[in-house]
């Protein structure tokens, strides 16, 4: 008899750690994957499409994160969006975008735009994944001789 609810017992736990797992295996693939923009570019050499021919571009210092947004869409729309609600802080300033779900879906997608330089000289552009509801740039205090720092978080 004791043996019986033993196996039971174990039989039960068993089943309520496969369902866990289960449940754990299904919220890790679900979560949209974010990737913020990187905090600098290096030296970097320059494809140029559509330029004179024959001339190479190259920046030969490193560029740090001046600012970050969203786009509707590949570069080429050229449809930057607009942030709901900008808010200074601190010496700095946090922007919010809201995001309808059904604009998420249209072709093109959601992209995060980064510009680099003193003045946005280069922009490097990534199409994120569908299923955010709200992203935030958070752009800390300017200080002399060093990079402002800029974080980038959706959900």
């Amino acid at each position: 008899m004791d043996i019986l609810r033993l196996r039971i017992r174990s039989m039960r736990l068993l089943a309520l750690a496969m369902g866990m797992l289960g449940l754990l295996a299904r919220s890790a693939t679900a979560a949209p994957v974010f990737e913020d923009c990187p905090r600098q570019i290096g030296e970097l050499e320059v494809k140029l499409v559509g330029g004179p021919i024959g001339w190479s571009a190259y920046s030969p210092e490193r560029l740090p994160l001046l600012a970050a947004g969203f786009m509707a869409g590949p570069p080429a729309t050229k449809t930057e969006l607009k942030p709901d609600s900008t808010k200074q802080h601190r010496g700095g300033a946090v922007s919010i975008w809201k995001f309808d779900p059904e604009f998420i879906l249209k072709p093109g997608g959601l992209w995060l735009s980064c510009a680099y330089g003193r003045e946005g000289e280069l922009t490097l552009s990534k199409k994120i994944s569908d299923g955010f509801a709200e992203c935030t740039v958070t752009y800390g205090p300017r200080r002399a001789g060093k990079d402002r720092d800029i974080r980038v978080t959706c959900k």
